[in-house]
């Protein structure tokens, strides 16, 4: 285990020795608990809320009568997803604080005149993080589930487990994304602002998983967890990789040229803008070149697609997921729009839809690592194999086959072309470079670039085969 660790996620620095991480755990955990306020604030609310949500509940439950059984249950499980995880969300208390904090206490060049590793450093501040956070998160959702047991005789037992690894996985990306943010910003109060990158996309998660709970779908929160996992580790590597005490200390005195940097990232020659129409005609003859180099990243795309719509298909076959709400979720696609068939109106919206999957999967992948482009590949997957179960089990699977393949051969490929690109530039973020980071990340968006060229006329030709022949193929069949 500790060569995999040593290979893969501290690839370009040096592993941590486990000894010397548990010394900067047991001295984080020291200084967080040394505050009684703050010590007392997270155990009472650890304890107090989840008592009163539990009485919350109860007071429903006789309010609504047996009748209302079915309301309360559900409400009682919405109940215990959120009682875990506010004890989780001082994970980001405590991590905004880690290194931003010792900056300006003025202990954090003590801390690194010492012989120990960089990776020491910053693996034993995440664990003093996390071993607090997720101690009172599950000890917050012990006290609600024996509350509610005692006071309405219900135990949320589906809920249980995977509300364990879903907190964890929460807990592990809050607190992996804010020890970046606070190790790369020199005040507490630039570290408070930065964190609303973590917070924003941690509280769409938790709507997210809020739905799954009240639409009886809590199986699909192992894959929330299994995605929040990846994310994680992302993060972690890309931390320990960009962490050094030079670099580090030398931001107080030295101020970063942002001029410069813009240059670097988007021109690579200072003071030379690159025109779309020079920058098109230097590129063209180098689009097979890049999709070499995203080769392994096309047969991940295309991986997550085939398993998505093997995942759908089988869901649709055993009933796993409500039919209405799939075919209500692909219809609202179009929702608000005239999409007549045979006119410039549909395929207009059916190019710019195609358009903005790969627009949206290019601008999450710097900040989710790629993750969000991979997520949207499983879920258009997971659409057309859902639909193609469903016809399956119809016994009309030739109408699928003609409504889907005549577009879907020419579409679906440009979509894996879309996402490669886009894990691509994800990858940047945490894969070592020997020419620098920003190089690495200019080279990726450069080839996307080049790879869009390609997988952008795709796009066009698969929106106008679907306008104007798909539907006359779907007649005849």
């Amino acid at each position: 285990m500790r060569t995999w660790l040593g290979r893969h996620l501290f690839t370009g620095a040096r592993a941590p020795r486990p000894g010397f991480v548990r010394l900067i755990a047991r001295r984080e955990l020291r200084e967080s608990t040394s505050d009684t306020r703050l010590f007392i604030a997270m155990t009472s609310l650890t304890f107090v809320i989840p008592l009163l949500a539990a009485g919350g509940v109860t007071a429903i439950t006789n309010y609504l009568g047996h009748g209302g059984f079915a309301i309360s249950q559900r409400l009682a499980e919405v109940g215990a997803f959120f009682v875990v995880f506010l004890p989780a969300s001082f994970s980001l208390v405590l991590a905004l604080e880690s290194f931003s904090g010792e900056r300006e206490r003025n202990t954090l060049e003590t801390l690194f005149a010492t012989q120990l590793r960089e990776s020491e450093i910053y693996l034993g501040k995440i664990a003093a993080v996390l071993l607090p956070s997720l101690t009172l998160s599950y000890s917050a959702l012990a006290v609600y589930t024996i509350g509610v047991a005692l006071f309405t005789g219900f135990v949320p037992t589906d809920e249980l487990a995977p509300l364990v690894a879903v907190t964890l996985a929460q807990a592990l990306v809050m607190v992996t994304g804010a020890t970046i943010v606070s190790s790369q910003t020199k005040t507490l109060r630039s570290a408070n602002v930065m964190a609303s990158f973590v917070i924003i996309p941690m509280s769409g998660v938790i709507q997210a998983e809020s739905v799954l709970i009240i639409s009886k779908l809590e199986w699909v929160l192992w894959g929330v967890a299994i995605m929040l996992a990846i994310v994680a580790l992302l993060l972690l590597r890309l931390g320990v990789l960009n962490f050094n005490r030079e670099n580090i200390l030398a931001k107080d005195s030295r101020p970063p040229d942002r001029g410069a940097l813009a240059r670097r990232l988007f021109t690579g020659a200072p003071g030379s803008p690159v025109t779309v129409v020079r920058w098109v005609a230097r590129q063209v003859r180098a689009i097979p070149g890049a999709y070499r180099r995203t080769a392994s990243a096309i047969a991940v795309s295309a991986g997550l697609l085939i398993g998505g719509g093997l995942f759908g298909a089988a869901a649709a076959l055993l009933g796993l997921v409500p039919t209405r709400a799939v075919f209500g979720a692909v219809s609202a696609a179009s929702a608000g729009h005239e999409v007549v068939v045979g006119t410039p109106h549909l395929f207009g919206f059916i190019f710019t839809h195609n358009l903005l999957v790969g627009f949206v999967m290019l601008m999450f992948a710097p900040i989710s690592l790629g993750v969000v482009g991979g997520l949207l590949m499983i879920v258009n997957g997971f659409a057309v194999g859902y639909v193609g179960g469903y016809f399956f089990q119809i016994h009309q699977l030739g109408l699928f086959a003609c409504g889907t393949l005549p577009h879907g051969v020419i579409e679906l490929p440009a979509l894996v072309f879309a996402c490669a690109f886009a894990l691509r530039v994800g990858a940047s973020m945490v894969r070592p470079s020997p020419e620098g980071w920003l190089r690495g990340m200019r080279g990726a968006l450069a080839d996307y670039g080049r790879g869009a060229l390609f997988f952008i006329p795709l796009f066009a030709i698969a929106a106008f085969i679907e306008d104007y022949v798909t539907t006359t193929v779907m007649r005849s069949c």
